[in-house]
């Protein structure tokens, strides 16, 4: 049997892809090649890098959501104390804290949850 190379099924698939939606699309073989090898996606390593997990984010969350029921208006500075909080439990003392906008940026990341 002929091998085919990454780049030529890459083709192959654009080619299939925009037959079926009409859309252009772009794969880059190398990717492929990678995530054929057992390599992270971009999704996976963007996981790795948060400052909390799905429990410590469901944990904030809650606690949002419970300061609203009590009628306290959504404060940053609490926000990003809780979350240090929580994380340092994790990580340990030398945790040098959230940034300076990380609560707002979490409160926009779960905008749907929070609703």
């Amino acid at each position: 049997a002929e091998r085919t190379s990454y780049r030529e099924l890459c083709r192959r698939a654009e080619q299939l892809h925009h037959q079926h939606t009409g859309q252009f699309i772009k794969l880059c073989h190398t990717t492929v090649l990678r995530r054929f090898r057992g390599g992270q996606s971009m999704l996976q390593f963007n996981a790795g890098k948060a400052l909390v997990g799905p429990e410590e984010a469901c944990i904030l969350i809650t606690y949002i959501k419970e300061m609203g029921d009590r009628g306290f208006p959504l404060d940053y500075r609490w926000l990003a104390e809780h979350a240090n909080e929580l994380i340092t439990l994790r990580l340990g003392p030398s945790f040098p804290g959230v940034g300076i906008n990380w609560a707002e940026r979490f409160v926009q990341a779960h905008d749907d949850e929070l609703d």
